[in-house]
């Protein structure tokens, strides 16, 4: 029998890899493929499939090699441009996939595929308009699409838009029943509109029918987001505890915690309660169920002293942008001393707007966080920094799992999120001492570092253009009482003192601001009115607005309400650069305490409330004499240097930089 010939050999390879991949036989198509281009490297047809059977198999990095050798051959290739935009969404890298998609798209023919991918791709870079309209354009071309509808239910979410991501996963589910992604993000919507009955049943059927206990925990975890009475709010963390405790006691396992559960027990902190206990019993039951979570690096765990003379810090978080976060850590990453810090900041890609490009700029290097838990703790881990400084813990998933890694000889969070944490490998919780009460190292399960000043050098914002009550839809002969902090942050206790001061003052109206979806705002004044029917007409909830109207919102208030038990932070900041008149009554956790602590630095602690009646008393006083707020707004005026642009804000926080090296 004649020998076959080298061309026979190849073609017989394509057949069989052509065969195995229409037929779903990824591992063997990518054999194939790999035995062709190994002997016949110039056939960009096999390189294009070569990669996309290599995707199929869960080989991405590769699969990106192969599409790229196909696109030397023909850079203008529209499916292997759409393919590798796609591999790079996998990657984590949304900006390179979002280039290579837009490229594809340009050169026309796009298909229902190509349209998810690039929404997925624009959503990840925070254009969520854009996004939306590309899922729209998939669903148009293949209403039967279920990743498109599935997808444009996280782009809606993403919006702040709960009914109509709601609807899109009901639709993915009508097409795919049963899907366990579409429901756990129904799930997710539901909870938002305030309907936990039916968001945890989701969850409760999907512990049924797939047996995984990591459901009874995201239920678990479905805190609610307003609650509606102390009683809702005891049986919420008692639900959570027993559960934490039976999954301790079982052989419950993760291997990804930040795909498996992907929340975090985020509103416990509202609650006035000492988190502690279960956040500790929370992280220690994560570490049982995973032990990888708390990988060391080679770098930590062989560290004997900085490289060079700075020390090199990495500056984490998901929000260094128009965000509270990045408003908050601008001045420290454009103002540390570079002569004895380096400064990297690490953040995903997730939106570009100006305060994330002043932050970018002002950095030493920028790193880019990919998603995935397991290419994070790698692309953190290389920086081989000094110090990783947490800015917020327990705001976003991926960061808190993250956290627990030892990456660095020295890790810290501070108060983006004022809350203990419970991971072990957290070393420090940077403070400011004027928000501490007496005691405070007992709400940590970290080494509390109090310090002076108010820990942040934060720019004066700039002027934004004044604003009349009427163009807020107020009565201009109003005493506007604002209270203008996210609704979660209003915890029951709150309603008596605005009840109080709302039937005292017949002119008063209580305006608040619903920061998130409108069921939050409309939970909470639903919430207000149960108790008080009388004074609907008085209450006034005022929807998502830019951040300059916000600040001109400020600048009409006559007083602000400052919540019981959850203080501003930012907003509070905000409000005294707006003059407008605080009232404040410091709560029993670091998180009720920002408010009365800015007080203190400015030397105005005569101006902090002593009890809930003189809370009520001091509110009053200001929103019946005009005078009495002039006053206030100029010692504002006066002393508001010890908190805006402080030049030595900075100095105890490096201090504390470099004491927590000595010690390391």
């Amino acid at each position: 029998m004649a020998k076959a010939s080298e061309p026979e050999k190849i073609q017989h390879l394509v057949e069989q890899a052509l065969a195995a991949h229409r037929s779903g036989n990824f591992d063997a198509a990518c054999e194939a493929y790999g035995g062709v281009v190994l002997t016949q490297p110039n056939l960009p047809d096999i390189w294009r499939l070569y990669g996309m059977a290599l995707a199929a198999s869960g080989n991405v990095a590769a699969a990106d090699d192969a599409l790229i050798r196909a696109l030397v051959f023909n850079p203008a290739e529209r499916s292997c441009l759409g393919f590798l935009g796609a591999v790079r969404l996998d990657l984590n890298d949304p900006a390179s996939g979002l280039a290579a998609l837009r490229r594809a798209m340009s050169l026309g023919g796009a298909d229902d595929g190509t349209f998810n991918n690039l929404g997925n791709a624009l959503r990840r870079t925070g254009a969520l308009h854009p996004a939306l309209h590309a899922f729209s354009c998939a669903l148009a071309l293949a209403p039967a699409n279920r990743l498109a509808w599935l997808n444009l239910g996280v782009a809606f979410r993403a919006a702040e838009r709960a009914v109509l991501a709601t609807n899109a996963y009901r639709r993915a589910l009508v097409l795919a029943p049963e899907w366990i992604d579409a429901e756990i993000n129904l799930s997710n919507a539901l909870q938002i509109q305030g309907d936990f009955t039916q968001s945890a049943g989701i969850l409760r059927d999907l512990e049924r029918r797939t047996g995984q206990l990591r459901f009874a925990l995201k239920r678990a975890l479905l805190l609610p987001i307003v609650s509606q009475n102390v009683d809702e709010i005891e049986l919420a963390r008692n639900q959570l505890s027993d559960v934490i405790e039976q999954l301790s006691q079982s052989s419950f396992t993760l291997v990804d915690p930040l795909h498996e559960i992907g929340q975090t027990a985020f509103y416990l902190s509202y609650h006035d309660r000492g988190d502690r206990p279960l956040q500790s019993a929370l992280a220690q039951l994560y570490l049982r169920a995973c032990p990888a979570l708390s990988h060391i690096s080679a770098f930590a765990r062989t560290w004997r002293g900085p490289n060079n003379k700075r020390i090199r810090i990495a500056v984490v978080s998901e929000f260094l942008h128009a965000h509270t976060i990045g408003r908050l850590n601008l001045g420290l990453i454009q103002h540390l001393d570079r002569g004895r810090f380096e400064v990297v900041v690490v953040r995903p890609d997730r939106r570009t707007d100006t305060v994330r490009l002043a932050i970018d700029a002002a950095a030493d290097h920028v790193v880019r966080l990919p998603d995935g838990l397991d290419l994070a703790r790698r692309v953190l881990g290389d920086i081989e920094a000094d110090i990783i400084y947490y800015t917020d813990i327990g705001m976003s998933p991926l960061t808190y799992f993250l956290a627990f890694a030892r990456l660095a000889p020295v890790q810290m969070l501070t108060w983006g999120h004022p809350d203990t944490t419970g991971i072990p490998n957290l070393d420090q919780f940077i403070s400011c001492a004027a928000m501490e009460p007496v005691g405070a190292e007992a709400h940590y399960t970290e080494k509390l570092r109090a310090l002076g000043g108010p820990t942040i050098f934060y720019a004066r914002p700039e002027p934004v253009a004044r604003k009349s009550k009427s163009d807020f839809g107020l009565a201009e002969g109003a005493t506007v009482y604002l209270c203008p902090q996210t609704p979660q942050k209003l915890h029951p206790d709150f309603d008596a003192a605005v009840i109080d001061i709302l039937r005292a003052d017949p002119k008063g109206l209580l305006v608040l601001v619903h920061g998130l979806d409108p069921f939050v705002g409309q939970r909470l004044v639903n919430r207000i009115l149960e108790q008080a029917s009388d004074l609907e007409e008085r209450i006034v909830m005022l929807g998502a607005m830019s951040a300059d109207q916000f600040r001109a919102l400020m600048g009409v208030a006559d007083i602000v309400l400052d919540p019981f038990h959850y203080s501003g932070g930012h907003t509070t900041l905000e409000a005294i650069d707006a003059r407008a008149p605080l009232i404040t009554w410091p709560g029993r956790f670091m998180r009720g305490r920002h408010t009365a602590g800015f007080l203190s630095l400015m030397g105005l602690d005569p101006m902090v409330s002593t009890s809930q009646s003189d809370y009520v008393t001091r509110a009053l006083a200001l929103g019946r004499d005009p005078a009495l707020r002039q006053e206030m707004r100029a010692a504002y005026q006066t002393q508001d240097g010890a908190i805006f642009e402080c030049a030595e804000a900075l100095d105890p926080l490096a201090d504390a930089f470099e004491s927590a090296i000595v010690d390391a």
